[in-house]
């Protein structure tokens, strides 16, 4: 006989059914439910019944929630510094390059006015690195409007990068006009 022309057995274990609770089946008999008893000392019922078709199983109890201990928060991992890339790029860290007395006394108006933020060397948000050192970046941060102010009286505060001066912002220099 010819493959094609084979009469097709029907299988009831090659069918897959889903069955939901007491639902009847196509050929109209009603599902068996077999009685279990659960012998533990857990806050479930003593009785339930189990059928055929996987049910959800139901958790007791709270969840619980690991937090980590005091002196893990305390233990800081040492900041990872990519020497070869900063050298590679010309970048100084902070303290490091040799800077001008007006670049200095600006980088340090602008320390004692504003936050500096934690990960400024890790964050490209700040600017690029090449070429560049801490200070420049924290400076051309504060430039951009980038930095929070420590106290909120700062805010309103101008300080010039060109002139190392407060009052007028770099825009507005005297010694650029």
């Amino acid at each position: 006989m010819p493959v094609g022309t084979r009469k097709k057995k029907s299988n009831a274990s090659a069918k897959r059914r889903l069955f939901f609770g007491n639902q009847e089946s196509d050929s109209g008999k009603k599902r068996k439910e077999v009685p279990i008893e659960i012998e533990d000392d857990s806050p479930r019922p003593t009785q339930s019944t189990l059928s055929e078709t996987p049910q959800k199983k139901i958790r007791y109890g709270r969840a619980k929630v690991i937090t980590p201990d005091k002196e893990d928060d305390k233990k800081k991992e040492a900041e990872y510094v990519p020497t070869y890339i900063h050298k590679n790029l010309s970048y100084h860290r902070k303290g490091k390059a040799m800077l001008d007395p007006t670049t200095q006394k600006t980088f340090d108006l602008v320390t004692r006015f504003f936050q500096v933020p934690e990960n400024f060397e890790q964050d490209r948000r700040f600017g690029p690195i090449a070429g560049t050192c801490f200070e420049e970046r924290m400076i051309q941060a504060y430039n951009l409007g980038m930095l929070e102010p420590i106290e909120e009286e700062n805010a309103s505060i101008e300080l010039c990068s060109s002139c190392a001066s407060e009052g007028h912002k770099s825009v507005d220099c005297p010694q650029l006009l």
